[in-house]
């Protein structure tokens, strides 16, 4: 997640404010600490498509 992140050039601070999620949990996804929630999986992909794949596998 976090190689998908940097290549669309986003920080985790950006990510995390598009979501409206903190900073924390973006940390906690990339780390596979845990696992956004439907909704905000949904989200995700419109901002890094390239995480349609690693989600939903």
């Amino acid at each position: 997640m976090r190689t998908a992140r940097e290549d669309r050039g986003i920080s985790q601070k950006e990510l995390a404010s598009l979501l409206d999620v903190s900073v924390r949990s973006i940390y906690n996804w990339e780390r596979d600490l845990f696992r956004p929630s439907e909704e905000h999986q949904e989200a995700l992909c419109r901002y890094v498509p390239d995480l349609k794949n690693i989600l939903h596998s």
